[in-house]
């Protein structure tokens, strides 16, 4: 029997076919209506279906919300924990069904948004699936669901871990890593990841990366091998890009297996949390290297949201404000354009903060209504409205928490609220969790900036120097964080370094003062306001 059973009005027949078609692509036998046998009972054939799926896909649209055969059949998934409901049309669903998340591909395939919600809704499909044992035994299809590789938006494959070992218990060691990796990378927000079910099939062959990224329709491929050697245990893995089968970036782990299945989520974690900056730094890099005409909007997106020192603060805003022309329901686009005019337009970047905070609530607004639900706009739209309505951006980071907890700037979100509000120790924690799940993020320079700030404010004024000394070594861009170090060499009692310091600042920035600083952080916490400026007083810097 099929692995999803598909529930949905028949008035949308016309409507539901492509997506059926492309779930059965994913490699998941599919079971809907039209499975039906002429002469067949209409209800056993139904109930039969439905008690023997492992995944109940319910289609809301305006047609199915009151259609009681929906409702019944949303009800079977429901009670055994496999409802994975769709939104097709802006529908208030059934109350029973309210606190299961939808996917809303109501744009499916034309926008970003709704090709992101799509993968959302492959990724809980197979969730499901998984649950139930169903993903690497259900009847297969010869060709998967693939991205658009001429886009520039990410793709990746997981290949199936290697065993190096004849250990048993390794294998299933792999398996559980290879899924574990797959389910983890799939909620890194911007990264079209393939269904574990696609690439198991490659699973104890050879693999030419070319002929997969063919076959899969992916740039990037990640392998892994895996070996016991007496109480320790080695895994290896390595990124290629497939359409050079280029080795980019490896890394190599070394791990006492004790609790082999700690070690297990352990390594997952850190090799996600590695890989996520690792392909969005490459991802950057590929824009860079396109002449622009050839870009499309993830690729006019992705050079507007690289680190920018004050000189290409307007080079960014154009490349975002082209990735909306290109796609003007491009929601991340928008979010990220609110983001950084809000921002700058608090810091003094910008030439017109007036008109640049008017814009940029204006975007948070059309991108919110595009994708509320989507983490990255949340938290891009709290971040670029802070500065003027710190409850609409708590808020918004508040309905981001189901669903960011493992995105970087959801905790350097709740970092800059924790200062705001006088949470210091607090913001501290979630600086050193945003870094520690992206420690190679192309912005990680101004996240050690941001969390020296907050160590300067509870006295810990040695690691606010080592950390921007790390600022400064990572992000090029990052010249501004010269008046910060000025500030903590004030509190070292080192007046001469600080004054240095100052004037590499100003020479960044000739209209920097410390006045012009507190009035940039004019909105956060006095003790906040006064740990960036009492170090340059002290140091006799005005």
């Amino acid at each position: 029997m099929a692995d999803i059973f598909v529930s949905y009005s028949s008035k949308d027949r016309q409507r539901i076919q492509p997506i059926v078609q492309a779930l059965e692509g994913q490699g998941w036998s599919v079971w809907w209506d039209r499975a039906i046998l002429p002469g067949s009972s209409f209800d056993r054939s139904i109930q039969d279906a439905i008690s023997k799926a492992s995944c109940v896909v319910v289609m809301w649209t305006s047609n199915s919300v009151n259609s009681e055969w929906v409702q019944t059949e949303a009800h079977e998934g429901l009670n055994r924990n496999i409802l994975v409901p769709v939104l097709l049309d802006p529908v208030e669903v059934p109350l029973a069904f309210r606190r299961t998340q939808a996917a809303d591909i109501s744009d499916w395939p034309r926008t970003h948004n709704s090709r992101t919600e799509f993968a959302m809704l492959l990724s809980g499909i197979a969730h499901a699936l998984d649950a139930n044992g169903k993903t690497s035994t259900g009847t297969r299809s010869s060709a998967p669901v693939r991205p658009d590789v001429t886009t520039d938006q990410p793709s990746i494959a997981i290949l199936h871990f290697e065993n190096l070992s004849d250990d048993r218990q390794q294998e299933l060691l792999a398996d559980g890593m290879t899924e574990d990796i797959t389910m983890l990378l799939s909620q890194v927000p911007d990264f079209f990841v393939i269904a574990r079910n696609s690439t198991f099939t490659y699973k104890g062959q050879p693999v030419d990366p070319r002929q997969v990224g063919i076959d899969l329709g992916v740039r990037y491929l990640l392998q892994g091998t895996m070996r016991r050697l007496g109480d320790r245990l080695k895994i290896t893995v390595q990124l290629i890009e497939t359409e050079t089968c280029g080795h980019l970036w490896s890394e190599s782990f070394d791990r006492n297996v004790e609790e082999i299945f700690d070690v297990q989520d352990e390594v997952s974690h850190e090799i996600v949390s590695i890989l996520g900056g690792e392909i969005r730094a490459l991802a950057q890099a590929r824009t860079r290297e396109k002449p622009v005409e050839d870009l499309d909007a993830w690729g006019h997106y992705l050079r507007g949201s690289m680190p920018f020192g004050a000189d290409e603060l307007g080079d960014r805003l154009r490349e975002l404000r082209r990735a909306i022309e290109l796609d003007p329901n491009f929601a991340k686009a928008r979010s990220r354009l609110a983001s950084i005019l809000g921002s700058e337009a608090q810091s003094g970047l910008v030439r017109e903060p007036q008109a640049a905070r008017k814009e940029a609530a204006e975007q948070a607004e059309v991108a919110l209504r595009l994708a509320p639900r989507d983490p990255v706009v949340l938290v891009d739209c709290a971040q670029g409205l802070v500065p003027r309505d710190r409850k609409q951006a708590e808020m918004l980071i508040n309905r981001a928490s189901d669903y960011a907890k493992n995105l970087p700037r959801y905790h350097l979100m709740l970092g800059g609220l924790g200062n705001i509000a006088g949470r210091f120790e607090e913001a501290v924690e979630h600086y050193l969790y945003c870094i520690k799940l992206s420690p190679r993020d192309p912005e990680v320079g101004a996240r050690y900036a941001a969390l020296a700030r907050s160590q300067v404010v509870i006295g810990d004024y040695e690691g606010a120097d080592t950390n921007l000394d790390k600022a400064l070594s990572l992000d090029s861009t990052g010249t501004l964080f010269w008046y910060e170090k000025a500030n903590v060499l004030g509190y070292l009692g080192r007046p001469a370094e600080a004054a240095e310091a100052w004037h590499k600042a100003q020479k960044a920035r000739s209209d920097i003062s410390v006045a012009e600083i507190e009035r940039k952080w004019n909105y956060a916490h006095p003790r906040f306001q006064q740990g960036l400026v009492g170090g340059l007083k002290k140091a006799g810097i005005d």
